[in-house]
């Protein structure tokens, strides 16, 4: 992503548009990324390279949009290609169930957070928030019906994992805290801040 001080230089049209095609189509990416996700496609990659016809078959999708999709998730860094065999790239292991800290739960920000920047405009018109307007439910109704909903709140209770594990795990190399008894982790949503910290403290005390 280009910077705002290397965007500032771009005076000619063509290097303009450019720039801000690239801008504007961003959301296209995260789209090809929330669709592998949703259907599926890094997950049935952990287990092995496969063809597209093959995981359009396991994974129930068209065969020539999926390939189209394939291409993209290549291009994106999340998949590399050997001929006909699709398999994860370093990156996308990350997004296997396998994982330490699975991220493929960021597909939340496609789920739940998504559909209301597109009332951006709105918010910035009125600094109000835009949940009525997206959810028909204001923000504690959205996520008091997120409480109520298990699988719902099991995939948003993943998304804070996501986030928490990997830079609990930085926190806990950088940090002694062998020296203290008792540490809060507050809005940790499951705790894995607070589990690497622990995880931390008894592996410095035991060595």
């Amino acid at each position: 992503m280009a910077t705002g001080f290397a965007a500032a230089g771009l005076t000619e049209p063509l290097d303009a548009l450019n720039h801000l095609n690239e801008l504007v189509t961003r959301y296209c990416e995260s789209q090809m990324f929330f669709a592998g996700c949703s259907l599926g496609i890094f997950e049935a990659l952990s287990n092995g390279p496969a063809t597209v016809g093959n995981l359009a078959a396991r994974l129930g999708f068209h065969a020539g949009a999926g390939e189209r999709l394939l291409i993209c998730l290549e291009r994106l860094g999340l998949l590399t290609r050997d001929g006909e065999q699709y398999s994860n790239s370093g990156l996308a292991d990350h997004l296997t169930s396998s994982a330490p800290a699975p991220l493929a739960t960021l597909l939340v920000w496609g789920k739940l957070f998504y559909p209301i920047w597109g009332s951006l405009e709105n918010a910035v018109r009125e600094n109000s928030p835009r949940w009525q307007e997206t959810f028909g439910f204001t923000q504690q109704e959205t996520f008091a019906n997120l409480y109520r909903d298990a699988d719902a709140l099991r995939r948003f209770c993943g998304v804070m994992r996501a986030y928490s594990i990997p830079q609990g795990k930085l926190l806990a190399e950088t940090f002694d805290f062998t020296q203290h008894r008792c540490i809060p982790d507050v809005a940790g949503g499951p705790g894995g801040l607070l589990s690497r910290r622990e995880r931390d403290i008894r592996t410095c005390g035991e060595s």
